[in-house]
């Protein structure tokens, strides 16, 4: 991700599970291919129990 996806809308999916958001600001410690959640986000996903989600498919609209 870069600094000019800022406000842009991201989907995920996820384990069957589709969910969409804006991007609000850009995850410094991740590479091009990872996002960082917000809580909220997250949940809407999986439980928080299950730390870091492999195998997740998402796009910038």
């Amino acid at each position: 991700m870069k600094d000019s996806d800022c406000g842009r809308m991201v989907t995920v999916h996820y384990n069957g599970k589709v969910v969409s958001g804006k991007v609000v600001d850009k995850c410094m410690g991740c590479d091009s291919t990872s996002i960082d959640l917000s809580r909220h986000f997250f949940n809407s996903l999986a439980s928080e129990s299950e730390g870091r989600l492999h195998n997740v498919e998402w796009y910038m609209e």
